[in-house]
C-alpha cells in the first residue's frame, strides 16, 4: 500500500485516517468471558473480539437475510447472513451478525 501513495498521504490522508480505526488483532471469546466492559476496553486498544449471543432476542425477518460466499476450515459455499447494530449494557455500540437457519438445524459449534 505504500508504493502506492505518497509519504505525505501516508501520514495524514485516507490511508492514516484508516491505520486510526483498524484493529491490530482479533481475540475470541467464549459466553463466559461476556464482560461489556472488558470488550469496552478491547475497543479502546483498537482489538477486536468475536463472541456467542447466547440468548438472542426475536428472530429477524428472513428479508434481512442475503447470500454471501463463506469459506471456513471445514467447508465453503454461500450462506444467508444479516447484521444488526447492537447497544450494551455499557453504552458499547457492536455488530450482531447472524445466520439464516431453519429452526430444526443449529449452527456449527
Amino acid at each position: 500500500m505504500v508504493g502506492n501513495i505518497g509519504a505525505q498521504e501516508w501520514r495524514t490522508g485516507a490511508a492514516a485516517r484508516w491505520r486510526s480505526r483498524a484493529h491490530w488483532f482479533t481475540v475470541v471469546i467464549d459466553r463466559e468471558g461476556y464482560s461489556p466492559d472488558l470488550f469496552s476496553q478491547l475497543c479502546q486498544k483498537r482489538i477486536a473480539l468475536l463472541t456467542y449471543h447466547k440468548f438472542p432476542k426475536d428472530d429477524w425477518s428472513a428479508e434481512e437475510f442475503s447470500s454471501h460466499s463463506v469459506t471456513l476450515a471445514w467447508r465453503s459455499g454461500h450462506d444467508e447472513v444479516a447484521e444488526r447494530g447492537s447497544r450494551l449494557s455499557n453504552n458499547l455500540w457492536v455488530r450482531e451478525i447472524r445466520r439464516l437457519t431453519t429452526a430444526a438445524t443449529k449452527p456449527p459449534c
